[in-house]
C-alpha cells in the first residue's frame, strides 16, 4: 500500500516503529489524535486516551505481542468512543500497525433498538395491565352497586357480596406484587432462604383442589440456603411450577421439580414438565411482559396467566446472580433452570427465634392513614378485638392526638406516606418521646424493610388481613415493654 493510500484509508490506523514511535498515521488517526502525533509515542498519544490500550501497546513494541479488543472506552480531546482495536507486528524490521475502529454508532443503533424494544414491551405491558385492572374495577363495582340494591329490598346474600368483592380486591394485589418484583428499585430484607422449605410449601397447594396435577419432588436435604428476598424466591417458585401446571393442565401429564448442590457448590433448581412444549421460534419471548404462549383458556375456562409469570422469574433470577435456562425436556415438554452460584448461597445453622407469646389483652392504638376508607374498616375491626383506637389521615392530625394521648397508647400504627408528610420521621419523633411505644409502619410499598427506619418494631404490606395487623400490635407492645424493662434495669 502506498503511503498516500494509508493516510487516505477510512480507519484511524499508525505504523509504529519498533520504539513505539508513530512514523505514519491516516487522516482519521490524525482527526483523533492532533496532526502532531506522528513522531510521539504511540503509548503517550493513545495511551492518554485509553488506559486499557496503553497496557497492550507497550506489549506490542516492547515484547511485539499483537493483541485485539473488542470494545474499549477511548476518550479524545474532542471526542469519546468505543473502539475496536489491534495490534499487528509488521515483520523483523520491528514495526507493528495500530488499526482502531469506531463502534460508537454500531453501540448507538444497538442502544437505540433496545429501548424502542423496550419501549414496545411496556406499551403491550400497560396494555395488559390496564385491561386486568379494570376488569378487577369493574368487577368489584359491580358487585358493591348489586349488593347496596339487594339491602335497600332487604334480598340477597351480602357476605356472599362482600367474598367476591375481596376475592377480587386480593387479585389485584398479586398483580400488584408481580408487578412491583418486576422493578426491583429496592432490595426488600435479604437474607438467607430455604429453598427446600419453599418448594414443599408452593407443591402442597398445587397438589390439591380441582386444578391439581401430580408434582414429584426431588429434594436434597443438604441444599444450602440462597441469600435473597424471602417472598420474591417464593415468587419464583411458584410462578416456574404453576407455569408447569398450566403446560399440562391441557394435555395430562406431570412435574418432575429437584433442588440440590450444583457441581460448582452453588444451587440447582430444575422444574420440568410434560406439556406441549415451546416452540424454538418463541423461546427468545417467553419472559417479555404480558407474553404468553397458553391461549385465551385453558380447560374449564380456568387458569390462563396474564404474562407476567416468567417475567418475574426471570426478574427474581438476575437480581439474585442466577442462570436461567429454557431446554427442551427429552420424551416432549420443557425444563427450565435456574442455578445460583457459590457465591449466592449460604450454609446455614440458624435456629429460629422463639416467637413472642402474645398476651391478648386489648391495646391503646394510635392509626395514622390517609386513606380514610381504609382507616375506618380497620379501625372497626380493631375495636370489635376490644383495643381502643385514635384515628387519623394526616400527619398533623396524628401528631396531635399523640400529644394529647402520649401517656396511654402503646402502639402507633403509622402509614409511610401521608400526604402531608413522612410517617417515618413521625415514627421516629414518638420513638424519643416514648422509647417504650410500639410502632407499626404501614405500606404499599412491598420492598420495605426494617432498615429503612430506626422506629418501627413491624412492617406491614398493604394489603393485609387485620388478624395481621392484630398479631403486630401486640408484637410491638412486647417489643416496647422490652425495651421499657432494659432501660429501667
Amino acid at each position: 500500500m502506498s503511503r498516500a493510500a494509508f493516510e487516505a484509508a477510512p480507519y484511524s490506523q499508525a505504523i509504529v516503529d519498533g520504539d513505539g514511535l508513530i512514523l505514519l498515521a491516516s487522516g482519521a488517526f490524525r482527526e483523533w489524535f492532533g496532526d502532531d502525533c506522528v513522531g510521539r509515542a504511540v503509548e503517550e498519544v493513545v495511551g492518554a486516551a485509553s488506559a486499557g490500550l496503553a497496557s497492550k501497546l507497550r506489549a506490542l513494541c516492547s515484547e511485539r505481542h499483537g493483541f485485539q479488543v473488542q470494545d474499549m472506552l477511548l476518550r479524545t480531546d474532542k471526542r469519546e468512543l468505543r473502539v475496536e482495536g489491534s495490534g499487528q507486528v509488521l515483520g523483523e524490521g520491528g514495526e507493528s500497525l495500530l488499526v482502531l475502529l469506531d463502534l460508537t454508532q454500531r453501540v448507538s443503533e444497538s442502544t437505540a433498538l433496545a429501548q424502542r424494544e423496550r419501549s414496545e414491551s411496556i406499551a403491550r405491558f400497560a396494555g395488559g395491565l390496564a385491561h386486568d385492572l379494570n376488569n378487577m374495577l369493574a368487577a368489584i363495582v359491580a358487585t358493591a352497586q348489586a349488593g347496596r340494591a339487594d339491602v335497600r329490598e332487604r334480598v340477597g346474600d351480602a357476605a356472599q357480596d362482600f367474598s367476591a368483592i375481596i376475592d377480587e380486591a386480593e387479585r389485584g394485589a398479586t398483580l400488584a406484587r408481580s408487578l412491583h418484583a418486576l422493578s426491583f428499585d429496592d432490595t426488600g430484607s435479604w437474607r438467607p432462604v430455604d429453598l427446600r422449605a419453599e418448594l414443599r410449601a408452593v407443591a402442597a397447594v398445587l397438589g390439591r383442589g380441582s386444578t391439581a396435577v401430580p408434582i414429584v419432588l426431588d429434594v436434597d436435604e443438604t441444599t444450602p440456603d440462597v441469600v435473597g428476598d424471602r417472598a420474591r424466591l417464593h415468587q419464583l417458585v411458584l410462578n416456574l411450577l404453576v407455569n408447569a401446571r398450566d403446560a399440562v393442565r391441557a394435555v395430562g401429564g406431570g412435574i418432575e421439580v429437584s433442588v440440590g448442590r450444583s457441581t460448582s457448590g452453588g444451587v440447582r433448581l430444575v422444574v420440568a414438565d410434560s406439556g406441549p412444549g415451546i416452540p424454538a421460534e418463541l423461546r427468545e419471548r417467553v419472559f417479555e411482559p404480558y407474553f404468553s404462549t397458553k391461549g385465551k383458556r385453558l380447560d374449564r375456562g380456568q387458569g390462563w396467566g396474564i404474562g407476567l409469570g416468567l417475567t418475574i422469574v426471570e426478574a427474581v433470577a438476575r437480581s439474585t446472580d442466577a442462570s436461567l435456562r429454557l431446554d427442551d425436556r427429552p420424551g416432549g415438554g420443557t425444563v427450565f433452570t435456574v442455578e445460583w452460584p457459590r457465591t449466592a448461597v449460604v450454609e446455614s445453622n440458624a435456629v429460629e427465634a422463639p416467637k413472642p407469646r402474645s398476651t391478648g389483652s386489648p391495646a391503646q392504638v394510635l392509626m395514622a392513614d390517609d386513606e380514610a376508607t381504609l382507616v375506618g374498616a380497620v379501625a372497626r375491626q380493631l375495636r370489635r378485638t376490644e383495643h381502643s383506637v385514635y384515628v387519623a389521615i394526616s400527619a398533623t392530625e396524628c401528631q396531635r392526638l399523640f400529644e394529647e394521648y402520649q401517656s396511654s397508647v402503646d402502639v402507633a400504627v403509622i402509614d409511610v406516606m401521608l400526604g402531608d408528610g413522612d410517617g417515618r420521621r413521625l415514627a421516629e419523633r414518638f420513638r424519643v418521646a416514648r422509647p417504650d411505644l410500639g410502632i407499626v409502619l404501614i405500606s404499599a410499598t412491598a420492598g420495605l424493610s426494617i432498615a429503612d427506619s430506626e422506629a418501627p418494631d413491624r412492617i406491614l404490606i398493604k394489603p393485609f388481613d387485620v388478624a395481621e395487623l392484630v398479631e403486630a400490635i401486640e408484637r410491638a407492645r412486647e417489643a416496647g415493654r422490652a425495651r421499657s424493662e432494659v432501660s429501667s434495669s
